[in-house]
């Protein structure tokens, strides 16, 4: 960034250039970094033919991914570029692919390297899938009604998933993840954000590094569950169903867990203790290193 003295007829020049591109009164004062500012947006739609029973996969960066579950036989696609230039953002291209396998491939095309305040949001609203890949370097991620197996990422942003039929698979290096009503395996990871994972069939993998855990299993689920967070409290609820022996432990806090169908192993202390749930199963583990951990048997649910 140069932060020297504008010459005089540089100044001169850029006002004729501002005039020209908005009006006098729209025209904003000079300053350091203004020319590195995505101020160029567009929306812009399309639509492929839908082909069932094919993966989906979602490519953008410095953007939000939305994809929902749609109707009809067209899959629809909406996104929103933010550019430097215009001329970056009429040359930036949302490209949708059908590859041979039948995978739908929706990837942005920037006409050279990315700068860093460019981005693209993309929501895709589709009649269905068998399996959805996203990633964005920093935005969001929600996936909602669809099926198949989910691998969503992000470097930096929540990850929220709902109603899905079928395995999930969320990563993100700073933002919260949540889970509600999954069909199938759930592997949840952040490295600074809370997890939330409700009415999920499992098993469950879990981790984070700074921040509290909640898991609901089904009721129909038998487990295992493996959660591990390095400063947060875990609060794990199971349904009559669940088996296996559980080992949860704490370096600062209390382990508490509830329920008829919890058979302590040996004798359990205050901060570790393992527990046996019905006959045979998996083992699971929960561990924290500072905050209180609780588990619940829940005798009816879904």
């Amino acid at each position: 960034m140069n932060r020297s003295a504008v010459p005089a007829y540089f100044a001169a020049a850029g006002l004729v250039v501002g005039l020209a591109a908005m009006p006098v009164s729209a025209a904003p004062a000079p300053q350091a970094g203004w020319g590195d500012a995505a101020k160029f947006t567009t929306t812009r739609e399309s639509g492929v033919d839908h082909v069932a029973d094919k993966p989906l996969h979602v490519t953008t960066d410095n953007g939000a991914i939305k994809i929902v579950k749609g109707s009809g036989d067209k899959v629809h696609i909406v996104a929103k570029i933010r550019a430097t230039t215009q001329e970056r953002l009429d040359q930036t291209k949302v490209a949708t692919t059908r590859e041979s396998d039948g995978t739908l491939k929706v990837v942005v095309q920037w006409p050279s390297a990315r700068k860093a305040s460019e981005g693209c949001d993309i929501e895709v609203q589709t009649p269905g899938t068998d399996g959805v890949t996203a990633t964005t370097s920093n935005g969001s991620i929600n996936a909602s009604g669809l099926s198949g197996a989910a691998v969503l990422g992000s470097s930096n942003g929540s990850i929220t998933v709902d109603a899905w039929e079928g395995d999930l698979k969320a990563t993100t290096s700073n933002g919260s993840i949540e889970a509600t009503a999954i069909a199938g395996k759930v592997h949840a990871e952040s490295s600074n954000g809370r997890v939330r994972a409700v009415n999920v069939a499992g098993p469950v993998t879990i981790e984070t590094s700074n921040a509290s855990v909640d898991v609901a299993l089904k009721a129909k689920s038998v487990g295992p569950v493996t959660i591990e967070t390095d400063n947060g409290a875990v609060h794990l609820k199971v349904g009559p169903a669940f088996v296996g022996k559980l080992h949860a432990q704490t370096s600062n806090g209390k382990v508490t867990v509830s329920g008829a169908a919890a058979k302590p192993v040996g004798k359990p202390s205050r901060d570790e203790g393992t527990w046996q749930f019905g006959e045979g199963g998996k083992e699971s583990e929960i561990e924290t290193d500072n905050g209180s951990i609780t588990v619940e048997v829940v005798e009816s649910g879904d």
